[in-house]
């Protein structure tokens, strides 16, 4: 049970890390902003990954578990920071 909240803890503090460090590229340039979304998901999605495969490759009996948290974790941080952004942008363009 305590490798699962490392590998929560993990996930989530490198999540909010990328979103740091992506966040203002999003909402400073309208006109790469689809480049620059595609860069973003790209990069979370290599990064998550490499993160669960290395948990899945110390604790084999577990991956099943690691990869379907991770993919809850990614999936609830993605819809949170997708409400977040278009908040953002409604109050740029109002």
């Amino acid at each position: 049970m305590k490798i699962f909240f490392i590998h929560a803890s993990f996930i989530i503090s490198i999540l909010f890390i990328i979103n740091k460090l992506f966040f203002k590229n999003l909402l400073k340039d309208n006109d790469k902003y689809i480049s620059n979304q595609l860069k973003y998901f790209i990069c979370k999605v290599i990064i998550l990954f490499l993160i669960t495969f290395f948990f899945c490759f110390i604790f084999p009996l577990n991956s099943i578990k690691f990869i379907l948290s991770a993919l809850v974790i990614f999936i609830m941080f993605h819809f949170a920071e997708a409400i977040i952004i278009q908040n953002k942008i409604n109050k740029i363009d109002n």
